[in-house]
């Protein structure tokens, strides 16, 4: 408090389902070394924020898609490891960067590209039992057929915007022109189970796109 009075304890006013838990660490007298403090009662709790990304894989048997949400702060701790390798392996900071000459700047673009692919924001990696297929984050664009529209409606297939990702895993949308406050907008929210569903024609199922300045729209492969 401003007043310098320490705040020891505190009383929520809902449930925080899931909280950041953060250990501290103490001096220990006995070893001369600052060591993790493994008293619950010292943890700092923090409210995790927003959700960064959702990461959709299909089940190699089955077939069945599924995914897993990324909060900010998984993400920030994913990028907090990409950049102390990018320091021990001796890149500079980006105000550096500039200054560097073009021999060094090669020379080490390799490197960055190695660590970028070793400490990825978002895990794009498959295994041996599911595939990646794609990720979503907020303000990215899919094409697909929403599910709460009859198969003949004239507004049944188009473009989506991901508006909101919710735990443990759904994902709203919006269509693509519809800029209105959220309250306002012409949502819907599918399960990455029943996204699969979603499909433009049988066969196709969604895909995430791109659109460039100028209209072009790309289709991104495991994106």
């Amino acid at each position: 408090m401003a007043a310098g009075i320490p705040i020891k304890s505190v009383i929520l006013l809902r449930t925080n389902n899931d909280p950041v838990m953060i250990p501290r660490k103490r001096w220990d007298h006995l070893s001369d070394q600052i060591v993790h403090d493994t008293d619950p009662r010292t943890a700092r709790v923090y409210i995790g924020g927003n959700n960064h990304h959702i990461e959709i894989r299909q089940n190699i048997k089955t077939g069945k898609w599924t995914g897993r949400v990324v909060t900010t702060f998984e993400a920030a701790k994913r990028n907090a490891a990409r950049l102390r390798a990018l320091k021990q392996a001796g890149v500079p900071t980006p105000e550096k960067w500039r200054e560097l000459p073009h021999g060094e700047r090669m020379r080490l673009k390799p490197v960055i590209a190695e660590i970028n692919r070793r400490f990825p924001i978002i895990d794009r990696s498959d295994s041996e039992t599911e595939r990646f297929v794609m990720s979503l984050s907020e303000g990215e664009l899919i094409y697909a057929r929403r599910k709460d529209r009859p198969a003949e409606a004239t507004d049944a297939v188009g473009y989506f915007v991901v508006c909101k990702l919710d735990k443990p895993a759904r994902i709203h949308f919006a269509p693509h022109w519809d800029a209105r406050r959220a309250s306002e907008q012409d949502r819907w929210d599918v399960a990455p189970t029943g996204f699969k569903e979603c499909q433009i024609e049988p066969g196709h199922p969604p895909v995430k796109v791109r659109v460039g300045p100028l209209g072009q729209i790309t289709i991104l492969q495991k994106d």
